[in-house]
């Protein structure tokens, strides 16, 4: 098997081909007949520890039955070290695997470092009508669009470096058993969310339970919060407006919320976030759907599966739009 070093994605979760396999053997003639002999052949795909690895698992025998002589072997890792396992395996062409996955904003790492290849070019890669543009988007290069750094406005077409394997759109969550104990709306905007978290905050209970949650690590959420402020860290120019108004209210905001958080709260990853609200510990927070909401929704090992509420980010104030990544 001809190994070509592509790479996958997610978030949206997003994936880049890192092999070719090679062709079925042309049919072999025994006798009076004729039997098509196909060369089996291993796929190995590294993904992510969780429900994207559970997900890729649960699909190989379906694969391997509509793709006679493929088979299928998924290796998951650990996501605090996956980025520098991805790297590492590109970077050292391993054979190791075929597939590998990787985040959507590791692209500038991936495709500037010519660690991809260029799908578009190399196999004609187009995109379905029935997938959204903006899972080709965020891997396509250069950036069709949005602030781009100065060293890559170079006025090429944007050609596909990645091709989409899980649609991941960040969205709110909140118990709605609570919600309705207490005869209380879901919050519209984030000033509703800072008055639920702080009629239902209880840290000295027994069991404890918080009014709000949180992935503290660097990450997603303080972008969220920051976008669904009206702000952002660059202008179309590539200007830093970090330090604006809306800026100064995420980070506002950012604080506020974290009068509400587990002891801890501000340091946790996806795991801990998870292990909060399944144990029936948090409120509401954000969350990305392919690696929190499928173990919520797990009746084996959640105490909130059909219990939740799943939202739309919360907006600035009322009427304001209310955004997503």
């Amino acid at each position: 098997m001809k190994k070509l070093y592509l790479f996958a994605v997610f978030t949206l979760v997003m994936a880049i081909m890192v092999s070719a396999c090679a062709a079925p053997a042309a049919p072999a003639e025994t006798g009076a007949m004729e039997e098509e002999m196909v060369e089996e052949v291993t796929i190995s795909i590294i993904t992510a520890q969780g429900p994207l690895a559970d997900g890729l698992v649960a699909l190989i025998p379906q694969f391997e039955e509509e793709n006679p002589g493929i088979k299928v072997e998924v290796a998951p890792f650990p996501w605090t070290t996956f980025f520098e396992k991805v790297i590492s395996l590109a970077r050292t062409e391993s054979g190791e695997f075929d597939v590998i996955f990787a985040d959507d904003p590791w692209m500038p790492n991936i495709v500037d470092g010519g660690l991809s290849v260029n799908l578009t070019e190399a196999y004609g890669a187009t995109r379905d009508d029935d997938v959204p543009q903006v899972s080709y988007d965020v891997f396509s290069w250069p950036p069709p669009y949005g602030p781009i750094p100065l060293d890559f406005q170079t006025g090429e077409r944007p050609d596909l470096h990645a091709l989409p394997i899980q649609g991941n759109v960040i969205m709110f969550y909140i118990r709605q058993d609570i919600l309705d104990e207490r005869g209380l709306d879901p919050p519209v905007t984030w000033d509703d969310v800072l008055a639920i978290a702080e009629q239902v905050h209880c840290p000295d209970c027994d069991p404890p339970f918080y009014g709000y949650n949180v992935r503290g690590a660097a990450g997603s959420d303080a972008l969220a919060l920051l976008w669904s402020m009206g702000g952002g860290i660059f202008d179309d120019e590539f200007n830093v407006i970090l330090d604006n108004e809306a800026g100064c209210d995420a980070l506002t905001l950012y604080e506020q919320l974290s009068k509400y958080l587990p002891p801890g709260g501000n340091t946790y990853g996806t795991t801990e976030m998870v292990a909060e609200v399944v144990s029936g510990r948090a409120m509401m927070g954000i969350g990305w759907p392919g690696d929190a909401y499928a173990a919520f929704e797990d009746e084996t090992d959640s105490d909130v599966a059909g219990k939740m509420l799943y939202l739309p980010l919360p907006a600035s104030e009322v009427g304001a739009p209310h955004v997503s990544m």
